[in-house]
């Protein structure tokens, strides 16, 4: 129950507390060999090696609202640190997976093309001096590489979903004006489900539930071997649609199947 919770509380941040909690995670992940045994050749981890590390972390607070600079940041930060201190190493580059993430992301063509070269460039010096293997220098472009590509379907998914909300029933491109509204109408709350007595459900062609504290509006279809849903917050804040194989999809009751993807997406059913 407290992970729901915790999950629910999640997906209701705004993007600023987001942000905040991936640099404390970020935090803790670069904290970690500072913690952990060190060999004994090696020189105990110092504070300074643990400030420099902190600082190369605390940009990401603000890497929607300024991308290049926070990466940027993060590049001259974990300059310091490898060059000027001899602190643990880590597994992972994971501020500057992040920032170059962001960066692809949210940045304009020319700032990403410029950004991505620098951090290139970046890479090859800084894998150039500390090794001369040529599996760690590829390994160390590809994460990079990889992370920029990721951001980039990040833009992709999100101009996709964009563009299918914009053309909806919901976003008023279908049905306009008080026909809209109409739908999502409710009768009054003299008219009552037939054989539930439960309050009226169903406006002009959508039907609606209340699900996590908020109300999902949406259609339902269905025969003999399938089970359809497009659903949606009114504002589009959460959307759904799914298709499962169902034996019982002229059944009173809902598939089991079913109710799960719906009470992932919105939340369960609250009681009445």
């Amino acid at each position: 129950m407290r992970i729901r919770t915790l999950t629910a509380r999640a997906r209701r941040a705004g993007p600023r507390t987001v942000d905040l909690l991936i640099t404390l995670l970020v935090q803790a992940a670069m904290t970690m060999p500072f913690v952990v045994p060190r060999a004994p050749e090696l020189p105990d981890a110092t504070w300074t090696a643990y400030g420099l590390t902190t600082l190369t972390v605390l940009p990401l607070a603000a890497r929607r609202r300024a991308p290049v600079a926070v990466l940027i940041a993060v590049l001259v930060a974990g300059a310091l640190y490898k060059f000027a201190v001899d602190g643990p190493g880590q597994p992972l580059p994971y501020t500057g997976l992040l920032a170059i993430y962001t960066v692809a992301e949210l940045s304009s063509p020319p700032k990403r093309f410029g950004i991505a070269g620098l951090t290139a460039l970046a890479v090859l010096v800084s894998v150039g001096l500390d090794s001369d293997a040529l599996r760690e220098l590829l390994f160390s472009l590809f994460v990079f590489a990889a992370a920029y590509a990721f951001g980039r379907l990040a833009v992709t998914r999100k101009a996709y979903l964009r563009a299918v909300e914009d053309r909806a029933l919901f976003g008023g491109r279908v049905v306009r004006g008080p026909l809209l509204e109409e739908m999502f109408t409710l009768p009054g709350s003299s008219v009552r489900e037939y054989g539930t007595g439960k309050p009226a459900a169903y406006g002009a062609g959508l039907s609606v539930m209340t699900l996590g504290g908020r109300e999902v509006w949406g259609k339902t279809g269905g025969r003999w071997g399938y089970n359809t849903v497009i659903a949606a917050t009114r504002g589009l804040s959460r959307t759904l649609v799914y298709s499962v194989d169902a034996t019982d999809a002229k059944g009173e009751g809902m598939n089991a199947t079913a109710m799960k993807i719906v009470v992932a997406a919105f939340g369960a059913p609250s009681a009445g």
